[in-house]
């Protein structure tokens, strides 16, 4: 029986080739499509996953609610909390990550490699064991116990020593400190929230008294004290591992309460917060749940896409089913029962959705270069993990089941002898079901398209809104610490070739500005608990990047800058001051007076608002002010002054690479991970709104065939190719301008969730309506008017021919 089932499947497939295609390149699709999204779903929730304890690890972070209403958080931590931290029964463990400013090149018998300041940091020495991350040599309990010990990642061991093995031998930083390799750990997985790290040494080697010549060149050093006793450096991520079910608000007020009470700097908004360490991926520093609510969005994307592309099985296999009529009559008055007959239609089913997926296998294979590509992820087999295999395997059989079921119930339950005379239909309610199904998926993909154009808006938004300052043709280069040295002869070296238009210096990236105090006073006012961010810039910083100056005036490079501040209007507006010009202020113990009022510009992500800022320029022999120098070329010049650049750098900067970043290229990568969300999020749409095409493609095919004696008289008593093509056309357009309505409110409701997160955004106006309507009444016209236009062109002589 089952063979001969399988037969007459077969048989029944090859006979309705048209559409059973249609079936498997719309159900191939819909997989393909689901097995992309949900591995690019699982990657971003597995960050951090691979650590057992990622539960109880939490970061602690330093927020700060102003008396302005402004809430700011710093992710670094002063290295004291550790000590603070332990104190508390509830917590297991602590470690601290604190940077090494100093670090620029590392040494192996002649062989250097530069630029390892973003990959080198002081850990605590029980950090592996911490954090769970595997060595592959040396034990994580003690590798890091000696403070001129170093660990090494595998790849960095492998570009210093080759072949050779590292541990025991003697690697040179900081031009002259040595430490012995202790260890060679494996590389840091991609997905981890820690940053990635290739250099760890241990926090002893600087934990006191201080040996500060590797601290920052523009803080002055200290020597009467240790880390455990600087509460006033937030230089370090400080994580915690508290013991299964403490209470974390607790643990909260009791650091925050001791920290103040031991001397703590801080004001009346300062607090700690604990932040999950498997949620730092997804929820930002702020609460912001933007990218979660993305991840999330994508995988019910992911299943309504494959929900999709059973709707055009059911559509067409109810609609068709007056073809098989007299085949199941047939069939039950030669003995079959329902059972039997809902075995084969079942079986038919399994083929094509068998299918459907060696189709989505192969697409999967061909189009993952596609995909590494648009996502940044790199797929490997570890991937594929039992619960990823047991998502997709509930997918499959859920399209089974939603696909398979009911037209297989309602061909099993046709009664044969009403139709071996003939007569009979499937029911006017199925013919609703269909409508009802073809709303729903065209609903769908107008709220996926909706979106993706409003992600696209905003997006164009950003890249295009007035941010403050002109960043088109600057080149920025992160100065070493001898080019520093000599800042004064780089500018002027720099500033007479032809090629720049200006040059200058800064203390940080214009877009980073991450330093910050709340230390901050005028004379006679107690009512100041404000935040301002703090930059030091160079005389002619705000000319070269040309940023206004609303009021008073800029820095002259004289002695007397060492007591001039400038301000943004932000902060003038938040202290509300009057005539801000003249007005005397101390600002972390600096005694000075605002000389001038900046315009405001954006100097973070635009999902910040603009906050306080505060600007310095101390004076100095060397004209040193920062490690960051700007280079803005002149217009046809940008190779020119990239190579003028470079040899000023050569001159300074020994044998150090030379490397450069453009200050609009930084701009777009800072938004990389929206921009490929964007992206994927786009070609999903489109592969929504091809799938619910296929299924309006294949009702049309069959309504211009169900209908093909009815044109053929309509045409015979003087129809037009017109009339008939709005005979054909007219109920779809509807339904779809139903979907339409039903996906307008829907997908507005959703992104205006979603634009909460930003700071700087557009207003969804009626012109994203519009776009939106307009798209899917093309896409609709073209695939109903095209098979419509077909039906309308047939000779009627030749559909009336056999009555």
């Amino acid at each position: 029986m089952v063979l001969f089932n399988l037969k007459s499947a077969y048989r029944n497939i090859k006979v309705q080739r048209y559409y059973s295609l249609l079936h498997i390149i719309g159900l191939g699709i819909g997989v393909a499509a689901a097995i992309f999204i949900f591995l690019w779903v699982r990657y971003e929730k597995s960050f951090d996953q691979f650590n057992p304890e990622a539960g109880h690890i939490f970061r602690v972070n330093n927020a700060y609610a102003g008396s302005d209403g402004t809430n700011t958080v710093w992710i670094a931590s002063p290295a004291p909390l550790r000590n603070i931290a332990l104190q508390n029964k509830a917590v297991a463990a602590c470690v601290r990550i604190g940077p090494d400013y100093a670090a620029s090149v590392i040494e192996y018998n002649g062989k250097k490699i530069f630029e390892i300041g973003s990959v080198t940091r002081f850990v605590d020495a029980d950090f592996f064991d911490f954090f769970k991350l595997p060595l592959l040599s040396g034990n994580a309990g003690s590798v890091l116990q000696q403070s001129n010990n170093v660990v090494l990642s595998a790849s960095m061991a492998k570009k210093l020593f080759g072949a050779e093995n590292p541990v025991g031998k003697i690697v040179t930083l900081h031009s002259k400190d040595q430490f012995v390799v202790s260890g060679v750990a494996k590389d840091m997985p991609a997905n981890t929230s820690l940053s990635h790290l290739d250099i760890f040494l241990p926090l002893t080697f600087i934990a006191g008294p201080y040996k500060r010549p590797l601290d920052n060149p523009l803080d002055s050093p200290k020597s009467s004290h240790t880390i455990d006793d600087d509460y006033g450096n937030f230089d370090y991520s400080v994580f915690v591992r508290l013991v299964a079910g403490s209470d974390i608000h607790a643990v909260e007020s009791q650091i925050t309460k001791v920290y103040l009470d031991l001397g703590g700097p801080g004001v009346s908004g300062n607090l700690f917060v604990l932040q999950s360490l498997k949620d730092m991926h997804l929820i930002d520093e702020y609460g912001s749940k933007s990218t979660l609510y993305l991840v999330n969005a994508f995988s019910w994307i992911g299943l309504l896409i494959v929900f999709i592309a059973c709707i055009n099985y059911v559509n067409l296999s109810t609609a068709r089913a007056l073809v098989r009529l007299k085949e199941v009559g047939v069939k039950k008055i030669l003995g079959a029962n329902k059972l039997n007959l809902l075995g084969q239609f079942m079986l038919e089913t399994s083929l094509l959705l068998l299918a459907a997926f060696m189709l989505a296998l192969a697409l999967v294979s061909v189009m993952m270069p596609i995909y590494q590509n648009l996502s940044g992820q790199l797929f490997s087999m570890d991937q594929i993990t039992g619960g990823f295999v047991l998502k997709i395997l509930a997918v499959i059989i859920g399209a089974f089941l939603i696909s398979a079921l009911y037209p297989a119930l309602l061909l099993a339950g046709l009664r044969p002898l009403q139709f071996m005379k003939g007569g009979g239909d499937t029911g006017r309610s199925k013919y609703g079901l269909r409508r009802v199904l073809v709303v729903f998926q065209f609903a769908v993909s107008g709220i996926i398209i909706f979106g993706t154009v409003i992600m696209l808006q905003q997006m164009h938004f950003i890249k295009t809104r007035d941010i403050g300052y002109n960043r088109s043709l600057v080149l920025t280069v992160d100065m070493p610490h001898e080019m520093m040295m000599h800042s004064t002869a780089v500018l002027n070296m720099l500033a007479n070739s032809h090629s720049i238009e200006a040059v200058t210096t800064a203390s940080a990236m214009i877009d980073q500005v991450d330093n910050s105090s709340g230390s901050f006073a005028i004379e006679g006012r107690k009512d100041i608990d404000i935040l301002f961010n703090d930059m030091e810039i160079a005389p002619g910083f705000l000319a070269a990047m040309q940023i206004k100056l609303l009021q008073g005036r800029d820095f002259n490079g004289t002695a007397e800058d060492s007591g001039h501040f400038l301000l943004n209007e932000t902060a003038v507006k938040t202290l509300n001051l009057n005539n801000p010009v003249g007005q005397q202020v101390v600002y972390n113990g600096r005694k000075g007076i605002v000389t001038g009022v900046m315009r405001d510009f954006n100097f973070t992500s635009l999902k910040q608002k603009i906050a306080p800022l505060i600007v310095f320029s101390r004076p100095s022999k060397n004209g040193n002010h920062g490690g960051v120098l700007y280079v803005r070329a002149k217009a046809g010049s940008v190779d020119q002054a990239i190579e003028n650049t470079k040899n000023v750098f050569r001159q300074y900067a020994g044998a150090q690479p030379f490397k450069y970043d453009f200050l609009d290229q930084n701009f777009k990568s800072a938004y990389d991970t929206f921009n490929r969300s964007v992206s994927l999020l786009n070609i999903f749409s489109v592969i929504a709104i091809l799938i619910s095409g296929l299924g309006l493609f294949g009702l049309a095919t069959y309504t211009a065939e169900a209908k093909t004696k009815e044109i053929g008289i309509r045409k015979v008593l003087g129809a037009s190719k017109k009339d008939i093509v709005t005979l054909i056309s007219r109920d779809f357009v509807w339904l779809i301008l139903l979907a339409a309505m039903i996906a307008m409110p829907v997908g507005s409701w959703i992104m205006h969730h979603w634009l909460r997160n930003f700071a700087y955004k557009i207003t969804i106006g009626p012109l994203a309506f519009i776009e939106v309507v307009l798209f899917m009444m093309t896409v609709t016209l073209a695939i109903i008017g095209s098979k419509a236009l077909q039906a309308a062109s047939a000779n009627p002589v030749k559909s009336l021919k056999s009555e």
